[in-house]
């Protein structure tokens, strides 16, 4: 127990001394950045089996290990097995549903349990960290300036304080399973769960963000990707409002085609291993009802009334700013007993 205070003080300690060139942002947001100038020839769009799971990811380039799952969740490639490969500007986006349910039909959810993760909505196929410690390390801390690696230290001590998490930086050459934090040019992602993985980290990765991304270090998806979040989440586009996002953008000189079909990928569901806990609106994890990075993109949305998801009520859903909630850490110490 002294151990494990004296290591939450020495986090925090230090977190408020870089938290003295630090400042939080409120930017409020949703979805991943698609920007056209993003969509490359490069990428593909794949369908993938996980853990008895199908899911569309997104491949960036053939260098990378990792997909892009649900917007911001990196996935190793070796964890996936691909079964439908498109080029993203050669997508037809209209025989992706026909294609997921044939896939569907061949594989059932599997149920494989990693320790206490039968018990919380860790992610379905991601390993909890052993002893509830979580190891960074930075590829290059030299490339973030002052403010940024504060924020970074600000958001880990929010969690060491917050839950039964426990943290620590080691040296990028470390044997030990850790994530590995990038400065990259936009775009704020993370591997999910224990193991050798990625943080992406961007200018545009502010406090919420960040805390965002070691939820998902720590082994969960998103709120809105939950199987039962349509008890508590509606009006997800039509077939047909894809359509007319398609036809807009592209009429705006945007990739329509592209831009959909990542949509659609960003908002699908995931199994988790224990769905049974409360739904949180408030959410860490949950996005908002507009995009966030695309602001074509989201102003083409706002202008036609089409956000891409909201309460059962009708009203909208804004990106909390404030941290962790309670269900956040119930669900945490849920998974880590």
């Amino acid at each position: 127990m002294k151990l494990k205070i004296k290591t939450r003080l020495y986090v925090c300690l230090y977190c408020f001394t870089l938290t003295l060139f630090s400042s939080c942002y409120d930017d409020k947001g949703g979805l991943v950045d698609i920007k056209n100038d993003n969509l490359t020839n490069n990428k593909k769009i794949i369908i993938g089996e996980r853990s008895g799971n199908i899911n569309l990811f997104l491949e960036e380039s053939n260098e990378d290990n990792f997909l892009v799952l649900e917007g911001d969740m990196l996935i190793p490639k070796s964890s996936v097995n691909v079964l439908k490969v498109y080029n993203v500007n050669e997508f037809k986006f209209e025989g992706i549903d026909d294609d997921i349910a044939y896939f569907k039909k061949q594989y059932s959810a599997k149920t494989t349990k990693f320790r206490s993760a039968i018990n919380s909505n860790i992610l379905s196929g991601a390993e909890l960290w052993e002893g509830r410690w979580v190891y960074f390390a930075f590829n290059n801390k030299n490339n973030f300036d002052k403010e940024q690696y504060a924020t970074i230290f600000k958001a880990i001590c929010h969690w060491a304080n917050k839950t039964n998490m426990r943290f620590k930086i080691v040296p990028a050459n470390s044997h030990l399973k850790k994530i590995t934090i990038f400065k990259k040019s936009k775009g704020c992602s993370c591997s999910v769960g224990s193991g050798n993985g990625n943080m992406n980290l961007s200018l545009t990765c502010d406090f919420q963000s960040i805390v965002h991304e070691i939820g998902h270090a720590v082994g969960f998806g998103h709120e809105h990707q939950r199987p039962k979040r349509d008890h508590y989440l509606t009006n997800f586009h039509t077939d047909k409002d894809y359509q007319f996002i398609k036809e807009g953008m592209d009429r705006l000189g945007e990739n329509g085609k592209a831009i959909v079909a990542i949509l659609k990928a960003n908002l699908s569901k995931e199994n988790v291993y224990d769905d049974s806990l409360p739904f949180d609106y408030n959410s860490v994890m949950l996005y908002g009802s507009w995009p966030r990075n695309h602001l074509v993109l989201r102003d083409f949305l706002k202008r036609n009334n089409l956000p891409v998801y909201t309460r059962l009520n009708g009203e909208l859903i804004e990106r909390p700013v404030y941290g962790l909630t309670s269900i956040d850490i119930s669900k945490t110490y849920a998974a880590y007993q």
